[in-house]
Order: C-alpha cells, then structure tokens, then sequence
C-alpha cells in the first residue's frame, strides 16, 4: 500500500515539473476557489521549480528544510538522515 501510495505521489510530482505552471494552475485551482488566478499561477511558479520529479530525497534538500526548521524554532537540534527520510519504497 505505501509503494502504491508513494508511486501516486511521484507520478503527481513528476508531472507537476513536466507540466507548464499555467496548466498546473489550472488543474489545482479546483482546489483553491477563492483563490484569484494570478495569485494561484505565482504560487505554482514559485512551487513548482522545488518539486522533486522522481521523489528521490537528498541530504542536500533535508538540510535545506532543517535551516528553516530551526530559524523558526520548529526544532533546536539537527535531526538524523534516517530518522526523516526513506527512500525505500520509491518506483525502481
């Protein structure tokens, strides 16, 4: 079930890089309907270019979200590898 569950995921992420930020827009604005388009579209543009296409997490993007984590005070200490990430259950 979680291979199942992580494949659905990666096939989504995938094609949210593949896909122009336009069409992306357009298929999450179902989502966000108070949302106006310009502002849906510059989220998408943001977003879009930190999507992981194959869902492969890296030690680099980790410590990337730790420095955020720990500016905020989300946490006080670096958190091993292998306590937050596995890429085990990934497509082949």
């Amino acid at each position: 079930m979680v291979r199942r569950v992580v494949g659905a995921l990666v096939r989504g992420s995938r094609w949210v890089a593949t896909n122009d930020a336009k069409e992306v827009a357009k298929v999450v604005a179902k989502f966000f309907k108070n949302s106006p388009s310009d502002v849906l579209l510059n989220a998408v543009e943001g977003i879009r270019p930190a999507v992981i296409p194959d869902g492969r997490m890296a030690l680099d993007g980790l410590k990337g979200v730790e420095e955020v984590y720990r500016a905020n005070g989300i946490i006080k200490k670096p958190v091993p590898w292998d306590r937050l990430v596995t890429n085990e259950f990934l497509p082949q």
